[in-house]
């Protein structure tokens, strides 16, 4: 970790399918959180449980420069997705997060309302697939996308639900059209 500190020009970190865990998870919100170059950070199929979603959750709430996080393929569960998700109300640069088959469920659906509602949300593309969502919690995801701060000013807004074959009504965020797959 201390060369990936010192290294000043690094924009893409792709650390996926490498077990790190959440110890790896840890350290790499110990980095996030100081002054960093990366933009796009791939953490997919890494065994990334709660406790990894918790400081990565608490680096994403200073982290300026992250752009786009892939954590596809891990194991956050909802109270992991849920403290993620709790990071980024306050971060305004993150713009793609995708967080599918990570087990998430109701209380990440409470947080993401909470974040629509952020006046710094700038999220255009969250993959919400193959998670433990309810029909009912992914309409109310994108209820509340439809009416999200996010959505409202940028130009493309992609919402992707699809959970073990519910597929969600499709809905409008100011003109901008979710998929559903």
């Amino acid at each position: 970790m201390e060369g990936l500190s010192q290294n000043k020009t690094l924009s893409i970190l792709d650390l996926s399918h490498n077990k790190i865990s959440d110890t790896g998870a840890q350290m790499l919100g110990e980095y996030l959180s100081q002054p960093c170059t990366v933009v796009h950070l791939n953490l997919a199929d890494n065994q990334i449980y709660g406790e990894g979603g918790l400081h990565l959750g608490r680096a994403l709430h200073y982290n300026d420069t992250l752009v786009s996080l892939n954590l596809r393929l891990n194991r956050l569960g909802d109270m992991g997705g849920r403290v993620l998700l709790d990071g980024l109300v306050e971060n305004d640069t993150l713009r793609s997060i995708n967080l599918s088959s990570n087990s998430l469920a109701e209380e990440t659906t409470k947080m993401l309302s909470a974040l629509f509602k952020s006046s710094t949300c700038m999220l255009q593309y969250l993959d919400l697939s193959a998670n433990d969502l309810t029909e009912i919690e992914g309409n109310e995801v994108s209820s509340s996308a439809a009416h999200a701060a996010c959505c409202v000013r940028k130009a493309e807004c992609a919402l992707l639900l699809w959970n073990h074959g519910v597929h969600c009504e499709a809905s409008r965020c100011a003109g901008q059209q979710h998929y559903f797959g």
